[in-house]
């Protein structure tokens, strides 16, 4: 008897897929699917989830869909589309007569998910353009590769003690009271202690300045001394730990016209290097006027005859031209901006662009000051309009 034919709709038809398969991307909803003959007596969509074996191009998966060629794509809105499996494609071949193409586009839209409306990824047609694990390689907007790879610089702030030297002297300002003005007055990022300005190096002093700025949300940003290199400087290395600097700023002994003077620093600076190492603080050597390293040659000199890689710079930015502070540039740890008044405009512009290519804190230094805020709070602007426009 012959078997009868009823022809229906499949049910089910126009339903999306309502999950993003495993290592799968996203794709266009308008498929172009290989269309392969299929044995049963009624209409089909040809849509499955696996796509033809390489070793096996027709047996199990006769109803595969065509995909794009690197199974990737860029950005495209989903109004219209879908997701679907980036499996590829190139031909099937059924009864050795080679099957043409066909597009579908049968879902509706009022089935369309509201999930959907995302921005999905249309298929590529030629090449690759990303790599799902690492960086994205879409095509982008003409200036944008090289705006990406000018790093933002943030400039930081930090006060000195000695720009309020003669307040912490003549006892009208303390050593905490220092702190709050420079947290909640000066709105600064960071403190530098000097080593002349404390009252009192015991341990339970210090933890009591360490936690106070943690509780100001200050950053320690180094201790400055000017004994480091002298016989009896050691012990700073010892307060810096247990006062939570992570480097000490030191100076170098006054110009000496000894000629073993030099031989002297260098022999110093390596004992103190490797003190340093064994507490974990870096120095930070200053260029600091009418010293053994008044320049940045000195600097790089001392660098280079001590040999450790614990010696770092502290450069003035004012002290130095701006060929002689590139190259101290890589070393530097902290910028420092040493002024006896308030700079001009003009004059404070390339003091900023000079801050700007040092790394760490940049440390604003007034000298000689009854007053200090008015200079400092100007700084502090500046610099940080300056991390604006970067």
């Amino acid at each position: 008897m012959t078997s009868s034919v009823e022809g229906r709709r499949q049910k089910d038809f126009d339903q999306a897929h309502d999950h993003l398969p495993t290592a799968e991307s996203f794709a266009y909803r308008q498929h172009v699917n290989i269309v392969v003959a299929p044995r049963q007596l009624r209409r089909k969509r040809l849509v499955d989830a696996r796509t033809a074996n390489s070793r096996n191009l027709v047996r199990g998966d006769r109803d595969s869909d065509a995909g794009s060629t690197d199974e990737d794509a860029p950005f495209a809105c989903s109004r219209r589309d879908r997701l679907s499996h980036g499996k590829t494609v190139v031909r099937v071949v059924d009864g050795g007569v080679v099957m043409s193409s066909k597009i579908e586009n049968l879902v509706t839209g009022l089935l369309e998910v509201r999930g959907d409306l995302i921005f999905v990824l249309k298929a590529g047609v030629i090449g690759s353009k990303s790599y799902l694990h690492g960086r994205a390689h879409f095509d982008e907007p003409a200036g944008w590769a090289r705006k990406r790879r000018q790093a933002t610089k943030i400039m930081k702030a930090a006060s000195s003690s000695r720009s309020f030297g003669r307040l912490l002297s003549n006892g009208r300002l303390t050593q905490l009271e220092w702190l709050d003005q420079c947290a909640n007055t000066l709105a600064l990022e960071g403190v530098v202690f000097d080593a002349v300005h404390f009252p009192r190096t015991d341990v339970e002093y210090l933890a009591q300045l360490k936690k106070l700025c943690v509780d100001l949300g200050l950053t320690i940003a180094g201790l400055a001394t000017e004994t480091l290199f002298d016989p009896a400087g050691a012990p700073w290395l010892e307060r810096a730990q247990m006062l939570g600097s992570p480097l000490v700023i030191a100076s170098a002994p006054a110009v000496d016209s000894d000629p073993n003077a030099w031989p002297r620093l260098v022999a110093t600076s390596r004992e103190r290097a490797s003190e340093a190492k064994a507490r974990n603080i870096p120095i930070a050597v200053r260029n600091a006027a009418n010293t053994l390293c008044g320049d940045g040659a000195a600097l790089k000199r001392l660098t280079k005859d001590c040999d450790s890689s614990w010696l770092r710079y502290a450069p003035s930015i004012v002290g130095l031209s701006s060929d002689e502070l590139a190259p101290l540039a890589a070393r530097s740890v902290i910028g420092i901006l040493e002024v006896e008044k308030e700079p001009s405009e003009p004059d404070l512009a390339p003091l900023i662009r000079a801050a700007a290519t040092l790394r760490g804190f940049t440390l604003i230094d007034v000298q000689e000051s009854d007053d200090p805020t008015p200079t400092i709070t100007r700084l502090r602007e500046s610099l940080h309009a300056s991390s604006k426009l970067h």
